[in-house]
């Protein structure tokens, strides 16, 4: 066969016949014969790659977005190269910057913080694609994620139906936009509710949540419910008060959210919130694959409260 046609039969074109095409892949399997993929890049201007930063992959919920992306992305017929921001700004924009380099046809980010990450990504918009997920930072750029305020309402209103009434708020770093709608969502609950408007910040860590359950108990000893913004700062909660003796859920009741693998293997098994994952990849692939011309604005997917044991009906006694 001609060059061409082998060319055409390798590339699925809708010129060959299936028999031809057949004939051709058999043949390149038996030479094992593999396709340039940098010429093919250079020839059609088209890595057919996706570039993905996420914050921290450290963090228990990351692990499990970025898998979700790749698997979508494989689908799509593309391949991923993943960065990490290691919680720096500085890195951040180093990565961007790195993957346009590497030429991907387009970005999936997932902002470090709200407003100091914006620059970066509007640069690196400029030049080509840039889907936000999860987090965010610029309300130029497309965005997918979860109703966040609807979630943590969602809880809030499980532990009172739980018939807890001295609930605290145990937050993360404000400057990622999840966990600022988070707080606001509390804030507004709170208000609403008549509650006393207690919470306290504390690194997502499990050292974290310790130092935050401390601080807790020292002002409100009373407490009956900790809803807390993850679930590494709830297993934190959950060591503190069992090292204090406090029983979970019949003195205290705790929350997590994202429902990550640490949410299952804790004891009591901790109530949380499961984000569709799936949903959210699929949805930021498909606008980073539309090009350019792919529209600005928000799409936000619902969450899902699961519910375990650390949030049981508290003890009479």
């Amino acid at each position: 066969m001609s060059t061409a046609t082998a060319s055409r039969a390798l590339s699925g074109s809708p010129l060959i016949s299936a028999d031809t095409a057949d004939r051709v892949k058999a043949a390149a399997e038996g030479l094992r014969y593999r396709s340039d993929h940098i010429g093919r890049a250079l020839r059609s201007r088209a890595t057919l790659s996706l570039g993905l930063v996420v914050p921290n992959i450290t963090n228990p919920f990351f692990p499990a977005l970025v898998q979700a992306v790749e698997i979508e992305a494989k689908r799509a017929g593309w391949s991923m190269l993943l960065a990490d921001s290691l919680d720096s700004v500085d890195i951040e924009r180093e990565n961007l910057d790195l993957l346009i380099g590497r030429r991907v046809d387009a970005i999936v980010a997932s902002p470090l913080h709200r407003t100091r990450s914006r620059p970066a990504l509007a640069a690196a918009a400029e030049i080509l694609p840039v889907v936000q997920f999860d987090r965010h930072a610029s309300d130029a750029l497309p965005y997918v994620g979860v109703d966040q305020r609807a979630a943590m309402t969602a809880v809030l209103e499980h532990v009172v139906a739980a018939g807890r009434r001295r609930v605290a708020y145990v937050g993360a770093n404000t400057g990622e936009s999840t966990a600022a709608e988070r707080l606001s969502a509390f804030r507004r609950w709170a208000v609403e509710r008549g509650q006393e408007r207690g919470h306290w910040l504390a690194d997502s860590t499990l050292e974290g949540g310790d130092d935050a359950a401390r601080r807790v108990l020292a002002r409100r000893p009373d407490v009956d419910a900790i809803v807390c913004c993850n679930d590494a700062i709830a297993v934190g909660v959950l060591a503190h008060l069992g090292e204090r003796g406090i029983d979970v859920p019949g003195q205290v009741a705790v929350t997590g959210f994202d429902d990550s693998v640490m949410s299952l293997v804790c004891r009591p098994a901790l109530t949380t919130v499961a984000q569709p994952l799936d949903a959210v990849a699929r949805e930021a692939v498909a606008w980073a694959q539309n090009g350019p011309e792919a529209p600005t604005g928000r799409t936000l997917f619902e969450a899902r409260l699961v519910i375990r044991r650390s949030t049981a009906a508290p003890n009479p006694a």
